[in-house]
Parts: structure tokens; sequence; C-alpha cells
């Protein structure tokens, strides 16, 4: 099971985020390529960080 995203289940085209806007297989696939980098990821500092990244490409998705 991925230790970083939504318990294994990777965000599909048609996902609403929190601000109502329906994601895009292109965003989909962004989000999980993402995860599937935070999940190979083995130091800590570099997990929080893609972390952070990943949130940053999740709001910037959700708002544009």
């Amino acid at each position: 099971m991925n230790r970083a995203d939504r318990n294994g289940v990777p965000i599909t085209a048609g996902y609403r985020m929190y601000t109502g806007k329906l994601m895009t297989q292109a965003d989909a696939d962004a989000y999980n390529r993402m995860t599937a980098e935070i999940d190979r990821e083995t130091w800590p500092a570099t997990i929080e960080f893609l972390k952070d990244q990943r949130h940053r490409l999740l709001v910037m998705i959700a708002t544009a």
C-alpha cells in the first residue's frame, strides 16, 4: 500500500477538489506521479520536501 496517497487509492480524472474543480486526466497523472516518487524515496527529509511540492501542485490545480 502506498504510504503517501489516499490509503493506496490513486486519484482519477473527475475527482472533485475542495474548490469544486474537477481534476483532468493530466492533473490526476501529475499528482499520481508525485505520489509514486514519494513512495520510492527513503530519505525522510526528501519525503517531506516532495509532500510539500505535491501539496503545492494540488493547490495550484485547485485554484487555476
